[in-house]
């Protein structure tokens, strides 16, 4: 059943039919009483006259010829209800924007096909010329018989609402691309840990997010900040003039408290006769005269701190005043807090390394001094025997002499292992089998183990798969001298289809594989390496039971063991 024009919108436009038994005469004073349609149609004209935007009525036409608008058109318009009506002066159709205009026609269509209300959102030029949103909700009138006769309906300047709404788009969007840049720069920054190069990475990141002339990045060293990198503008050697420099950050106590309060600090011009101003000249001293930094018109100063500790600042200037802004402030703060984590990650891993390198050498001398330096000494004394023989009875000379070549060539094995042991990539030329003869080559020498090794051809695998069962096979026999304490150790390296399989049985005095053993990580590294190329390693051992590793290892990385075993 198609709905009487009363039910398009909750209201019709339409006057209202009056009513012969409201006409009549007035019970006291015998005047006439006022015509109840017009009282009707002066308060719907003042309703929608009170109401936001434009009223309508029109004929379904392409121009959308006007029967009835209310006054709210000279507003959403700049046209009056008489210039509208009957297109006397425009069609309501000529002020949609060519480029909705084809839209809204259909979008107004489908409504009526469908006999429900319709909804449109589109622009308009008003007779100013200026541009609108504006947002349509009418409906189709029907006569009793269900003729389509007229539209009706509402038309909502929207503008305001529709420029916050692509204003909070293009913040949305905004904040979308910082908050991945700043994903980026985390994941860049975080991906070294040596700190001479992500000094570098830190500043070029820095740029990504906040323009500059230059940039430096000083640490804390007592009351004083460093400068440890410098890139900008400056020439290659000023750059590693600045490295180095020292500033008395406490003498400018407005950058010290800044600094202690977390803050970023922006000068606008670093020769104003502002608070930061003078600190920052005083900071500088007569350095600010000089290169590089005589360029510095506009600095700001970012503090690099690790919960509570200070640990330095970043340095980003400017050739221009009055150029940063509390938003390159929040980024620059952003970068900074990540900075600093990086930076003392790289710190801690360069003393790490420090300390490999420390334990490295010691062990190195303590090898040295058991094997080489010693097999030398032997060599000494045999050569100084062989040369009293030589004068007093050399038909005897050959003993001590067979002792110094004995004693070399056990000298050269261990120089030769120790060689290896610092020049791992030497597996790529000489080979995995080869690598293991020297190491039970080198017990046998230096600790005079029995060693019986059966070692298969040499398995084309790649390197990498190599150097994991050769440091398995180093770890467990250096176990067997310093822990096991055996006399015979036997080697054995299966090189199947499916996987390699490394052996390592010893006669020595045992140990619990289920108990702790705090400070020695060579069990736990055994079964990481393994663990990387989903392979496995067994350890049987008891009490005076000797120890038997086992390594299983995928020729295919990924693959699992062929037997199914964990």
């Amino acid at each position: 059943m198609k709905r009487s024009s009363e039910d398009s919108i909750g209201v019709s436009f339409r006057s209202p039919t009056p009513r012969r038994d409201r006409i009549g005469k007035a019970a006291a004073g015998g005047q006439r009483a006022e015509d109840p349609s017009r009282e009707a149609q002066r308060a719907l004209s003042t309703l929608l006259s009170n109401l936001p935007g434009m009223a309508y009525r029109c004929r379904n036409d392409r121009d959308w010829s006007m029967e009835f608008v209310s006054e709210g058109c000279v507003e959403l318009t700049g046209y009056r209800p008489s210039e509208l009506i009957d297109n006397r002066v425009i069609a309501y159709a000529e002020l949609i924007s060519l480029e909705d205009r084809a839209r809204v026609w259909e979008e107004v269509q489908e409504g009526l096909r469908h006999d429900r209300p319709f909804r449109v959102v589109y622009r308009i030029q008003t007779a100013a010329a200026d541009e609108k949103w504006v947002w349509e909700q009418g409906r189709g009138v029907h006569s009793d018989d269900g003729e389509l006769v007229a539209l009706e309906g509402f038309i909502t300047d929207i503008t305001d609402r529709k420029r916050a709404d692509e204003l909070l788009e293009l913040r949305v969007a905004e904040r979308t691309r910082e908050l991945a840049t700043l994903l980026e720069v985390s994941h860049n920054v975080a991906s070294t840990l040596e700190l001479k190069p992500l000094l570098g990475l830190i500043l070029e990141q820095l740029k990504t997010v906040v323009d500059y002339t230059g940039s430096s990045i000083l640490t804390l060293e007592g009351d004083e900040l460093r400068i440890v990198h410098a890139r900008g503008a400056m020439a290659p050697e000023l750059e590693r003039d600045a490295v180095g420099l020292r500033f008395a950050v406490r003498s400018a106590p407005a950058i010290w408290e800044a600094m202690t309060r977390r803050e970023p600090m922006i000068v606008d011009d670093v020769r104003a006769d502002t608070e930061l101003g003078r600190a920052y000249r005083q900071a500088l001293g007569t350095r600010l005269e000089t290169p590089p930094f005589c360029y510095i018109r506009a600095w700001m100063g970012i503090p690099l701190a690790l919960k509570d500790r200070l640990i330095g600042m970043l340095s980003v200037s400017r050739t221009e005043p009055n150029v940063f802004t509390q938003h390159d402030a929040t980024m620059a703060l952003a970068i900074a807090n990540q900075a600093a984590v990086a930076i003392e990650n790289a710190r801690l891993y360069e003393r790490a390394q420090a300390a490999a390198a420390l334990e490295e050498r010691q062990r190195l001398a303590r090898e040295l001094h058991d094997s080489v330096s010693q097999a030398l000494y032997g060599i000494a004394l045999g050569a100084q025997t062989a040369r009293t023989l030589l004068d007093r009875d050399p038909s005897r000379v050959a003993e001590p002499l067979d002792y110094v070549l004995s004693l070399a060539e056990a000298g050269l094995a261990e120089m030769r292992a120790l060689i290896f042991e610092l020049r791992p990539e030497s597996l790529e030329q000489e080979g995995l089998v080869a690598a293991l003869d020297k190491q039970a080559a080198t017990l046998r020498a230096r600790h005079g183990i029995t060693v019986e090794a059966a070692l298969c051809d040499e398995p084309d695998v790649p390197l990498e798969l190599k150097e994991p069962i050769y440091r398995i096979a180093q770890e467990a026999l250096h176990n067997t001298v310093k822990h096991g304490r055996a006399s015979r150790v036997e080697l054995r390296l299966e090189c199947g289809p499916d996987e390699i399989v490394l052996d390592v049985r010893d006669d020595g005095v045992g140990f619990d594989p289920s108990g702790e053993f705090p400070g020695h990580l060579g069990l736990r590294s055994m079964r990481e390496r393994v663990a990387a190329f989903a392979g496995t390693v067994e350890i049987e051992s008891a009490p005076q039971q000797g120890t038997h590793v086992r390594a299983r290892i995928p020729r295919q990385r990924g693959a699992p063991p062929v037997d199914g075993r964990p």
